[in-house]
């Protein structure tokens, strides 16, 4: 598609009164000094358009303004063009104007909003107002992408996208390079394409990344861990495990043949039946226990269990009751304070209505000292009684209005304090309910604890106690009959070797400790080994993507520069640790875009990015070339050039054809 302006009409378009700029699709040059309007005709093509200026602001004034900076208030804003659009006239206007609305019994005008009027036509003389929606059809009919559009007719506008999205614009124009494409290319990627298996080359990117950080992670902690455990592994070097071992076996050996001797000293038979008889008669006791008063147990935690909940129940429904009392009070409170206020427009309104004003007029007029005429002076004060009645009818609405709405919100309160008041009085009534019933629940429990009897007050329990009683009194007695025979043994015998067996036991520990310390060392030093071997094998991992990302964009770079006369783009950048990062830099003569290049030739790389772009999408539209006096040569295009420039000599806009 091609469009081409023929003709651009402002009127009150922001500072420009009336303004005609005839194009006969041609390339032309605007030239005037600053503040003289270039841009407002850019900014009014792109309000006709898209309702927006020329750098994409919704948010923008096209009103005139007065020399104080006022809005200068019942002017019609409009835009009108004449397009050629792939060799058809085409007629567009848009009217931005203000409403002014005199409502009944008001003698001024009040302003009440805006409206546009959209018109479309074949000629000037068939423009007709369309609705919006249909003037938008239209638009999308030559326009069907505003992206495309500002990339295809702003010079600046491709360079001011994020990287990404320039890269993608770069990519369709010319054939993809596939990831098969590029591993066939270069003989060292082969390996690569092992490596991905079925994913994509960006995940197998984040799954190295991450990878090789936890790696780093598990390196630097190994170090730390092996000098951990160095310092806490006991020194051993001096022991020899077989003959402590040994010693540890003849020692054991040594403290049984004591543990018989004090055995038989102590006769353990006689002592043995005397303690199992106790216990015996202790189970015989528990059992008692056990079974003493079970019913009345049960029974007695089902009635506490209903206390407890009927008492959180009263507790919740009290809270309730105290929250509808405030809630109540305020409903008063509020109802009173609206009672208030309708006694007083009561009182304004009977006020109001007996109201009563006396209206003169002047007999003489100021300026020639005459007497004015006798039906002229009542004309005057008809006049005043109808505006003063106008004004008083009017208020006593309002007065009967407001009393209403009074009304109604004290009816509602009323109603609502009705509700209120019943759902207090349920809740009142299952609370006196629900605390006879706590009542006579506590009963129930008193009642059972009355009962209930003490197990030790039976005579069973009476038996068994005493008999207990007498076996540990014999059990005394026989301990106390070898005693001291047992205690020799013990101290004289036993507790050296006991001694000496948690000695060579410690010893044997450390040895055990030592020696898991050591095995854990070696497992450490081993996974050490091992993850310095998987960074090695992610770090070459990493180099055959980059090699990739290389041949990738060196493949489409070539492709990609072909579709430009004097632009260059840059797809990637070796960083100093030969590492690659992707960029997207469009360069003239070796100069970036941003960083270097002047003003002039920023615009020329702009328009023959904008010729590419035309040719790939099919689209060509005028093109508005901002600052253009800083081009000695501008570039040629395809599409019609709009060259803005400042010219100091120029007061007032000129229009030349190039």
């Amino acid at each position: 598609m091609e469009i081409k302006l023929i003709k651009l009409v402002l009127d009150n378009f922001k500072g420009a009164k009336h303004f005609e700029l005839n194009a006969e699709g041609k390339d032309i040059v605007v030239k005037g000094e600053n503040n003289t309007g270039k841009t407002t005709i850019a900014d009014a093509f792109y309000w006709l358009l898209f309702n927006k200026d020329s750098k994409g602001a919704t948010k923008f004034s096209i009103k005139t303004l007065d020399s104080a900076g006022e809005e200068i208030n019942n002017l019609k804003h409009s835009v009108y063009a004449v397009l050629n659009i792939d060799g058809k006239e085409h007629h567009i206007k848009k009217t931005y104007s203000e409403k002014w609305t005199r409502k009944r019994g008001q003698a001024k005008s009040t302003f009440t909003g805006h409206e546009t009027v959209y018109e479309l036509g074949a000629t000037e003389d068939e423009l007709t107002p369309k609705k919006l929606k249909d003037f938008n059809e239209f638009i999308n009919s030559i326009i069907s992408d505003e992206q495309i559009f500002k990339l295809t007719t702003n010079p600046f506008w491709f360079n001011s996208l994020k990287q990404d999205e320039r890269k993608k614009i770069l990519m369709s124009l010319v054939d993809e390079v596939t990831d098969e494409d590029v591993i066939n290319s270069d003989s060292k990627l082969k390996e690569l394409k092992k490596l991905i298996g079925d994913g994509s080359l960006e995940d197998f990117k984040m799954r190295i990344s991450r990878n090789k950080k936890s790696i780093n992670e598990d390196l630097k902690a190994i170090p730390v861990r092996v000098d951990e455990i160095n310092h806490n592994m006991p020194d051993v070097r001096k022991y020899n495990k077989q003959k402590l071992e040994e010693e540890l076996t003849e020692i054991n050996n040594q403290i049984k043949q004591i543990d018989i001797e004090i055995k038989d000293v102590e006769n353990g038979l006689e002592i043995e039946k005397i303690e199992k008889d106790i216990k015996s008669k202790e189970l015989d006791i528990q059992y008692l226990k056990d079974n003493h008063n079970h019913g009345n147990k049960r029974e007695l935690s089902s009635l506490i269990n209903q206390d407890s909940e009927l008492q959180r129940t009263i507790a919740t429904k009290r809270r309730d009751l105290s929250n509808l009392t405030t809630e109540l009070q305020k409903n008063e409170s509020v109802m009173e304070e609206q009672n208030e206020k309708f006694k007083a427009l009561g009182i304004k309104h009977k006020e109001l209505v007996n109201e009563q004003k006396e209206f003169t007029t002047a007999t003489v007029c100021d300026c020639c000292g005459q007497d004015i005429p006798e039906h002229m002076q009542q004309e005057s004060i008809q006049k005043m009684k109808e505006n003063y009645n106008a004004d008083k009818s009017e208020r006593l609405e309002k007065i009967q209005s407001d009393g209403i709405e009074i009304r109604n919100k004290v009816k509602h309160l009323s109603e609502q304090n009705d509700e209120i008041e019943s759902t207090m009085e349920e809740l009142k009534e299952e609370i006196e309910k629900e605390t006879k019933n706590v009542e006579e629940i506590k009963e129930s429990i008193q009642k059972i604890q009355s009962n209930n009897t003490d197990v030790k007050d039976t005579d069973e329990y009476k038996r068994l106690d005493s008999e207990i009683k007498a076996l540990k009194e014999k059990k005394g007695q026989s301990i106390q009959s070898m005693s001291e025979d047992v205690q020799n043994i013990v101290k004289s015998k036993k507790e050296p070797l006991i001694n000496q067996q948690q000695e060579v036991k410690q010893k044997l520990d450390d040895i055990q400790v030592s020696q898991r310390a050591i095995d854990r060392i070696k497992e450490l030093e081993t996974k050490q080994e091992q993850l310095a071997q998987e960074y090695n094998e992610l770090e070459h991992a990493t180099f055959l993507t980059e090699e990739f990302t290389k041949q990738k964009v060196n493949l489409m770079e070539g492709s990609i520069n072909d579709k430009f006369e004097i632009t260059k783009f840059k797809l990637f950048d070796v960083q100093i640790n030969q590492g690659v990062q992707d960029v997207c830099i469009a360069t003239h003569n070796g100069v970036p875009f941003d960083s270097g290049l002047n003003n002039a030739a920023r615009i020329n790389v702009g328009l023959d990015i904008i010729n590419a772009l035309s040719k790939h999408f099919n689209f060509y539209a005028p093109i508005m070339i901002d600052n253009a006096e800083s081009v000695t040569d501008v570039h040629k295009t395809t599409s019609q050039q709009i060259q803005l420039e400042v010219s100091k000599k120029d007061k007032a806009l000129t229009i030349e054809v190039i």
